[in-house]
């Protein structure tokens, strides 16, 4: 997968997601079963969500973070879905600990529900 340096702009929304071992299982995919290249941030610009990565992880030496797609009007997902999917996973996860989560409706609210900080 090839990564894209992220730089922020004024009028983003970032959220920090912390590092608590709970997001490999959110995140993981196919492509990379053990989370090695699980987001640190998402980023919500021009009305879509995208998550931030350590730029290492795609060998790109002149950015600390990047993204799996270029930041456009078109790309990313829309709030909506981004929050359905991250909260679904979640609710899985979390859910042999006996924890009953909803799924909250808005990025805002979602990053309440999972720990997320505002950056």
């Amino acid at each position: 997968m090839r990564g894209f340096a992220f730089s922020p702009r004024t009028g983003d929304v970032r959220y920090a997601i912390p590092g608590d071992g709970v997001w490999g299982a959110v995140f993981s995919r196919g492509a990379d079963p053990g989370g090695a290249r699980c987001p640190v941030q998402v980023v919500e610009r021009y009305g879509r969500v995208y998550p931030v990565y350590r730029a290492s992880a795609y060998g790109i030496d002149n950015a600390s973070l990047a993204t799996e797609e270029p930041i456009t009007a078109r790309g990313g997902s829309s709030e909506a879905e981004f929050v359905f999917f991250v909260g679904a996973a979640f609710a899985n996860a979390v859910a042999a600990t006996d924890a009953a989560v909803g799924i909250p409706t808005t990025l805002a609210s979602g990053a309440v529900v999972w720990g997320w900080t505002l950056i």
